[in-house]
């Protein structure tokens, strides 16, 4: 499994669980030192504050990594015509910022792009992208299950990125995951601590989810009888998971990095998480989050 480390916190402060808000540049380089040689993938976004420019600032810790960014969130409900030309003009501002000539992986960000009625046109610009060698894998970044096997039946798809965690196990309860997985589509995991929700003692949670607080009390008090953190349980449960070509995971600093790269060096268990599987998307999808 190739290891992506995502740069949203270099660029904004992010995640329910984060007390240290965006990371600072001294830190980032640290970080970036750290993960040379480990980490495959650096991850990023035009939406992720200045994390493209900051990458881009930081090119000599960067060029040994490969990039995967995303298309901007342009409105396209008015079905103008410059739509299309002001995504390609984001992407190649984007790849100005990481002062790079072409990336790795280029994701539709906003899936509701490619399931309007410009999907078509927007596919067509990606595979242009790609023919003129400013990307050299074409993909997407879904919320659910049915939108990942919808689009790669109808379109020649290389990547697609969705989350998976403890709470969220319904890409591979669904069998999607091995569907796509048989396609040869490339399976990138994002979301594998809920935006930092598993990293929380139950006490520190925000009142919303004050419905799940005995359920994750049960899940907490599985994970000590196991002599696992709530770090290492939220890692085995991903370990566990033979089709996940590529984990995405987001740090505060280089001792978490250190953390989370020798915990994935150790053996997954022969835990069940089956049990504290959640379906209800006001808890699993953070986009709905009301806090």
């Amino acid at each position: 499994m190739e290891l992506a480390l995502g740069t949203v916190q270099f660029g904004l402060e992010y995640g329910v669980s984060n007390e240290t808000g965006k990371i600072d540049k001294s830190s980032i380089i640290e970080i970036l030192e750290a993960a040379k040689g480990k980490v495959k993938y650096l991850d990023t976004a035009n939406v992720y504050g200045n994390s493209e420019e900051i990458l881009g600032q930081l090119s000599e810790c960067t060029s040994n990594f490969e990039i995967i960014t995303k298309t901007a969130h342009i409105d396209n409900s008015t079905n103008e015509p410059g739509y299309l030309v002001d995504i390609e003009k984001s992407f190649h501002q984007s790849l100005n910022k990481l002062k790079r000539d072409n990336v790795d992986t280029l994701l539709v960000h906003n899936v509701n792009d490619l399931l309007s009625e410009r999907s078509d046109d927007l596919y067509e610009l990606l595979l242009k992208l790609q023919n003129q060698g400013f990307v050299n894998k074409i993909g997407v970044s879904v919320y659910s299950a049915s939108e990942a096997v919808d689009l790669c039946a109808k379109y020649s798809i290389q990547s697609v990125q969705f989350p998976i965690n403890v709470l969220n196990q319904t890409f591979d309860n669904s069998g999607a995951l091995k569907k796509l997985y048989k396609q040869g589509i490339e399976l990138h995991a994002r979301s594998i601590y809920c935006q930092g929700l598993l990293l929380m003692q139950t006490d520190k949670l925000n009142p919303y989810f004050n419905s799940i607080k005995p359920f994750f009390n049960k899940y907490q008090e599985m994970l000590a009888n196991n002599n696992l953190s709530l770090t290492e349980g939220a890692l085995d449960y991903i370990k566990q998971i033979d089709e996940i070509d590529c984990m995405v995971f987001g740090v505060e600093n280089k001792s978490q990095l250190l953390e989370t790269l020798a915990l994935l060096g150790s053996e997954s268990s022969s835990i069940d998480y089956s049990p504290y599987a959640i379906t209800d998307e006001n808890i699993i999808n953070p986009s709905l989050w009301k806090l």
